[in-house]
């Protein structure tokens, strides 16, 4: 553990000359090492190496750890290398694939909620149908987060396909987290024309909720200044 946490604040000093040998031992330990937490300081520490050899080690680990928070600190590894590759992984996993069949429904839930947090950070176009996927999952409540990373995400990749979810997800979402998150995805993306979108804001903006207030004011200010500049 203590050698783990020197490589990485070596790694985040920005040493040159990193060995692949160095990753292939870091991806040896993220697989076999009996302990949890070796194996989740290893993914961190391949994280901190912003090093696309790291890669490769990671995607290989993530399906076949048994640990959920080994699992999770492997995905947000996986979030610091945008790529077709490593979007394509993180998709099979919100979607359910690649988490295997002897996990309980509430750690199932924990994975898919940080593979859409670690997709919103990726915001690779390319996910996103999954992400809408999710985010129409309105009815169950433990699933909030990983509906409010979905629309986080769908903020970040700006597609327009997402007004009309996002839309619904502010308006009917029971997640408040959900919708503060939709109202500014809806600030990146609507224009000064979704009159749908923009009415929407501005009953968002008198809510009781000043977190939702806040997000549905700064949204209409994006909106605003986005017209005016076009």
């Amino acid at each position: 553990m203590d050698a783990l946490v020197q490589l990485g604040a070596l790694l985040t000093a920005g040493q040159d000359s990193v060995s692949d040998s160095i990753f292939s031992s870091l991806g040896a330990l993220l697989q076999r090492d009996p302990s949890p937490v070796v194996r989740a300081l290893a993914a961190r520490t391949l994280e901190l190496a912003h090093d696309p050899r790291a890669v490769p080690h990671l995607i290989s680990a993530v399906e076949p750890e048994q640990q959920v928070a080994v699992r999770k600190a492997i995905i947000y590894a996986l979030a610091r290398y945008p790529s077709s590759q490593v979007t394509e992984t993180l998709t099979a996993l919100l979607n359910g694939k690649k988490i295997g069949k002897k996990i309980s429904k509430k750690d199932e839930d924990e994975i898919r909620s940080a593979a859409a947090l670690a997709l919103a950070e990726v915001g690779d176009s390319s996910a996103v149908s999954a992400l809408l996927e999710v985010l129409t999952r309105r009815r169950r409540e433990e699933e909030s987060f990983a509906r409010s990373q979905a629309a986080r995400g769908l903020g970040r990749i700006a597609d327009r396909r997402a007004l009309d979810p996002l839309l619904i997800a502010l308006t009917h979402d029971k997640s408040m987290a959900v919708q503060r998150e939709a109202a500014r995805a809806l600030g990146l993306i609507a224009t000064d024309q979704d009159t749908k979108v923009l009415e929407a804001l501005r009953a968002a903006a008198l809510a009781d909720d000043p977190y939702l207030a806040a997000a549905a004011d700064n949204a209409l200010n994006s909106i605003t200044l986005r017209a005016k500049k076009e």
